[in-house]
């Protein structure tokens, strides 16, 4: 019983008229054997294959929700990269806005001062015209107060008098006038003088 090949390469000898009965019986066996061990491992392989397959399902699982994750760690930042632009964007325009309204605040400011002033000196143009007009009354007020004190004087030399009495006013006539009655009611006397 040979192992080993015959020298012209084959398994089995050749006898006179073919093969040798042992070594085809022995094949046989083997290769019976070869295919029980064979079938066992199947058969055992085929009882664990659900939890190999487990496995490739768990090892699939993590590598998809690996790439989930990393797909969304890459949307997160995206997004937080757009956002921080829009907010930095959103921040430019309201500072805009505002420095515009600050602007528009002072000009507006500087107008109204101006129309404040403008107001102010309009009054005290108004006010110094006032005082000219009242300045200018009063001097001609002035003015007639010395005529009429040098009247009075003319009126005092030409009567001869040297001291005239102070005039009193009483029931609306002049008394103490040389030529005017008293008691003459004032019309009267403007007729009469």
């Amino acid at each position: 019983m040979r192992d080993r090949p015959a020298k012209d390469g084959h398994l089995f000898r050749r006898a006179l008229g073919g093969y040798r009965r042992s070594d085809v019986d022995r094949y046989v066996g083997e290769v019976e054997t070869a295919r029980k061990a064979w079938s066992e491992e199947l058969a055992r392989l085929r009882k664990v294959e659900p939890l190999a397959r487990l496995g490739e399902d768990i090892a699939e699982l993590l590598t998809s929700f690996a790439a989930t994750v990393l797909a969304r760690q890459e949307r997160a930042r995206e997004d937080a990269e757009r956002r921080r632009a829009e907010a930095e964007e959103y921040a430019a325009r309201r500072m805009a806005d505002a420095d515009q309204m600050l602007e528009m605040a002072r000009k507006q400011a500087q107008e109204l001062a101006r129309d404040m002033v403008r107001q102010a000196q309009a009054e005290v143009a108004l006010l110094a015209d006032q005082q000219l007009t009242i300045a200018e009354a009063l001097e001609r007020a002035a003015h007639g107060i010395a005529i009429s004190e040098e009247a009075m004087a003319k009126i005092r030399r030409l009567s001869g008098l040297s001291v005239v009495a102070p005039l009193t006013i009483q029931n609306g006539a002049a008394e103490g006038l040389p030529g005017t009655p008293t008691g003459t009611p004032r019309h009267a006397r403007s007729a009469s003088g």
